[in-house]
């Protein structure tokens, strides 16, 4: 079976409580729910709502962008790499507005009573957006020309 960095990590930042570590094995097995998942969604939405409705894969928007890709084995999360397109709970959100510098949580140290950082966990960082937005776009416009 195959092995890497996540095979000792959690996603949750408190040793004591995490439950479950990111093995190649359990994340393979999410993967496969998740596509299990959307051809679940393809098939109600093509029998029910035939062409009026697309179902839109952007999953390849996010390969090499994920948690414990080969390429940030030295940073598995990502937490504050850009290369990794989500949020986990150490990640410092930058984003203009959404909290004052000194309300987030700095560098590795995890406040996980801070909602801010609660909130965020698994959403798509800033950069993951233009990716999908030129991916809706380009999908926009070839379906407009047929």
């Amino acid at each position: 079976m195959a092995h890497d960095a996540c095979d000792s990590i959690s996603f949750f930042p408190i040793p004591q409580l995490a439950a479950l570590n990111m093995t190649v094995a359990i994340r393979e097995k999410a993967n496969n729910l998740t596509e299990q998942v959307n051809a679940g969604i393809q098939k109600v939405l093509k029998k029910q709502h035939d062409d009026a409705v697309t179902f839109f894969d952007f999953d390849k928007s996010f390969e090499g962008k994920r948690f414990c890709e080969p390429a940030n084995a030295k940073d598995p999360i990502g937490s504050n790499n850009d290369n990794v397109f989500f949020n986990d709970l150490a990640t410092v959100l930058k984003a203009p507005g959404v909290a004052e510098v000194k309300d987030q949580t700095p560098g590795l140290k995890v406040d996980i009573s801070n909602i801010l950082q609660q909130v965020s966990v698994f959403h798509p960082k800033a950069q993951a957006y233009k990716p999908l937005v030129a991916q809706f776009a380009y999908k926009i416009l070839t379906d407009a020309a047929e």
